[in-house]
């Protein structure tokens, strides 16, 4: 029996099979949370929700120093994106204010996906990681998909 062809199958069948788990980036795989199913903890207020993003996709990431931080997945010119919604709270959730910024996944596969706001009194640095990055050593890890600081000023 010839082993060389037989470990040469073998080593061909690994490198398909590797090549099958690579498969394209998706706003999922770069932040898992994306692929949970809705709950009511994720509903951003349509004013919020970035016109760019798929408003059903919006997912309740964590919250710090009663800041709310949402991520959510849409397209752009057929390319898709996620998207990082910073809620700060107002007297009433009408009052509520917020940012966002949304990145093509692909600039995403390797980086992170920043925000800076002052508003209210209140100045928010984030930052929505993907899956398996480290992130900014100035930033509190909220979630596995979200870093961030809040400061309130007088």
């Amino acid at each position: 029996m010839d082993h060389r062809h037989r470990r040469a199958r073998t080593v061909t069948c690994a490198v398909v099979a590797l090549a099958a788990c690579a498969g394209p980036v998706t706003p999922s795989v770069l932040v898992t949370r994306l692929a949970d199913e809705p709950t009511s903890a994720d509903s951003l207020p349509g004013t919020l929700v970035p016109v760019e993003m798929d408003p059903g996709s919006a997912r309740h990431l964590g919250e710090l120093d009663g800041v709310a931080f949402y991520a959510g997945s849409g397209t752009r010119d057929d390319e898709d994106i996620v998207c990082l919604v910073v809620v700060i709270p107002g007297g009433t959730p009408t009052d509520d204010s917020g940012v966002s910024t949304c990145g093509p996944v692909t600039d995403l596969d390797g980086s992170d996906l920043p925000v800076d706001v002052q508003m209210s009194g209140v100045r928010v640095t984030a930052t929505l990681v993907p899956d398996g990055l480290p992130t900014d050593s100035g930033l509190t890890r909220v979630t596995p998909n979200l870093a961030a600081t809040v400061d309130r000023t007088p």
